[in-house]
């Protein structure tokens, strides 16, 4: 399995902290997790930062990026304020 942790926005607004989906490409595991949390917009994993295995995931085609298994995700933002 893979663990996926959520931090930032989408954790806040889904009270969704930690879940565990089968390997794929980041695709795949984004609508393992939309099955469970519906709520969660597209919109809402495209414009988050990804880890994988703590390496930020940042090119155009990532959502081909495949997941192994014991892989860990992450999903966060970066916001600042003052």
């Amino acid at each position: 399995m893979v663990t996926v942790k959520f931090y930032g926005l989408i954790r806040s607004n889904h009270r969704i902290e930690t879940m565990k989906v089968k390997p794929g490409t980041l695709r795949e595991v984004i609508n393992q997790i939309q099955v469970e949390h519906p709520q969660i917009s597209d919109h809402e994993f495209l414009t988050a930062v990804v880890f994988i295995n703590q390496t930020k995931v940042m090119h155009m085609n990532r959502l081909t990026v495949q997941v192994n298994e014991h892989d860990e995700i992450v999903f966060t933002n970066f916001v600042g304020g003052g």
